[in-house]
C-alpha cells in the first residue's frame, strides 16, 4: 500500500473540524472506504489540519488526498471569510 501525508495550514483548526460533512463526505473520506485509510485531524501544536492515507493505488491515493484538502480548505476559506 502506498502511503501519503499532507499538512494543510489554516487560520482555525478547530472551527474547519468542525465544518459538517456534506453527503458526499470529502472531509470525511467516504469513496476511500474499504480500500484504504483516511485520517483528517488538527495538529495539537501547529495551526494545520493533517491528511494521512493509504491505499493501494498510488493514482487514487494521491486523488482522494488532493480532494480532501481542497475540502479542508474550503472549510477554512468559508470559516474565516479570507
Amino acid at each position: 500500500s502506498e502511503v501519503l501525508r499532507e499538512d494543510i495550514p489554516v487560520a482555525d483548526k478547530n472551527r474547519v473540524m468542525a465544518f459538517p460533512c456534506s453527503e458526499g463526505g470529502c472531509l470525511c473520506g467516504k469513496e476511500a472506504w474499504g480500500k484504504g485509510r483516511i485520517v483528517v485531524r488538527p495538529s495539537g501544536t501547529q495551526p494545520l489540519v493533517r491528511i494521512m492515507a493509504e491505499r493501494p493505488d498510488e493514482a487514487d491515493l494521491r486523488k482522494i488526498v488532493t480532494e480532501i484538502a481542497e475540502a479542508v480548505r474550503a472549510a477554512d476559506f468559508s470559516r474565516t471569510g479570507a
